[in-house]
Parts: structure tokens; sequence; C-alpha cells
């Protein structure tokens, strides 16, 4: 469990519960009284984020978040099952969200569910993504009293 006043992940910083094996992933529940920021890459390349991914047969794990502001930019938040396992869902609450060059995000076997409450959110250049290679794809719900996103931006729910 995180708690911080804000929480910052740049230039390839992230906080990750992945694993091998068939064990459940780890919950990765996070609230920053002022802010969350997710942004930017390491010099490899690597993207920002908060991550849940086994490698192997186990589940992914759960991802919470709870903020006055999420800044997702160029970075993401994402659980993803590899092998035979389920996606964990992703639950985001924030007043103010803002979704630009990544986003919010998962995928496995059978995909969990993203769930966003959020007063203002903005997609730009982002996503919002909830796939399954071979099963169920999760939901994506989305609790909004003002949302832009532009039409070439878009919400994804597949099973390949």
């Amino acid at each position: 469990m995180v708690r911080a006043e804000t929480v910052t992940l740049v230039n390839g910083g992230r906080i990750d519960s992945s694993h091998r094996g068939s064990l459940q992933g780890g919950t990765i529940p996070i609230t920053a009284q002022e802010s969350i920021m997710i942004a930017g890459t390491s010099i490899e390349g690597r993207p920002s984020g908060i991550r849940s991914r086994p490698f192997g047969r186990g589940n992914a794990g759960r991802i919470a978040l709870t903020t006055p502001i999420l800044d997702i930019e160029g970075g993401d938040v994402s659980t993803v099952a590899f092998g035979a396992g389920r996606a964990g869902d992703i639950t985001i609450n924030a007043a103010h969200l803002v979704v630009a060059g990544e986003g919010a995000s998962q995928m496995g076997s059978n995909g969990g569910n993203v769930t966003i409450r959020a007063n203002q959110m903005v997609v730009n250049r982002g996503f919002v993504r909830a796939n399954a290679f071979g099963g169920d794809g999760g939901q994506i719900n989305i609790i909004a009293s003002a949302l832009f996103w532009p039409m070439r931006q878009r919400a994804q729910v597949s099973n390949v």
C-alpha cells in the first residue's frame, strides 16, 4: 500500500507487482492526497507506470488509484496476464484525470475490468483498453461529470 501527498513516477519509474509462476499477483493500492503523475520513459524507452504482470499461469493483481489529480502522460497503468491467468482489475477514482500518450489498460487470457470515476476526464492521444486473448474481455466503466474524448481516440474492449 502506498499513501502519500504526491506520487510521481517519471523517466521510466514504476511500481510493479510482476511475478513468475502460478501465484496470484499482488494488489497495488495507491492513495495520494494531492496528485499522482506518471510520465515519460527511461533512456531505454521503458515507459513509467504502475503494473501487475504475471509471467506464468497466475492471475495479475488489482490496481486501485485514489487521488484528486491523476496525470498519465506517456506512461501507463496496466495489468497483463501473459499465460493462462486473468488480467487484474483497474479502479481509478480521481477528481481530474488526464490520459495522454498512453493510458489505462489490461490484457490477458481473460480480461479484467477497468472502472474510472472522475469529475473531469480528458483523453488526448491516449487510450483505455480491456482486451483478452482467447477468453472473455473485461468491461470498461467510465463515470464522469465532464468527459473530453476526441473522435479519433477510443475505448477498446476486445477478444482476440
